[in-house]
């Protein structure tokens, strides 16, 4: 099954440290709790486009499915002015892209304040 089989609306990530979503109990006793009882979610903001433009190397989507997935359609969604798309009057957001360009996913290179991935040692074309 390819990602283009799945009813899928739109990709984000979101960036939202633990520490800040849970302000009352120590971070430290959080990691500690085994699931379900754990915070859950994963780091992905970095990871996001260099996950995602390997698929479309893979053939598993086309880069117009994946612009219109984390461009077009969460601001069709969300009602966001002049944001989403190339069109004169709208925000120039642009993302410059290397789709022959492999990295090795590293958790020291990881700029999140939790330090990991779950795509260490990883190598994904595109980025």
């Amino acid at each position: 099954m390819s990602i283009v089989d799945l009813p899928l609306t739109l990709i984000s990530s979101l960036l939202y440290p633990e520490k800040e979503i849970i302000s009352t109990v120590s971070l430290k006793a959080n990691k500690e709790k085994e699931y379900p009882n754990s915070p859950s979610g994963m780091p992905g903001v970095q990871t996001l486009m260099p996950v995602m433009l390997n698929h479309v190397n893979d053939g598993k989507l086309s880069l117009n499915q994946l612009i219109n997935l984390v461009c077009e359609n969460p601001i069709k969604i969300f009602g966001i002015k002049n944001k989403g798309f190339i069109k004169e009057g709208y925000d120039a957001d642009f993302t410059i892209v290397d789709m022959n360009k492999t990295i090795e996913i590293r958790n020291e290179n990881i700029e999140s304040k939790c330090g990991w991935s779950p795509f260490h040692g990883y190598k994904f074309k595109g980025s």
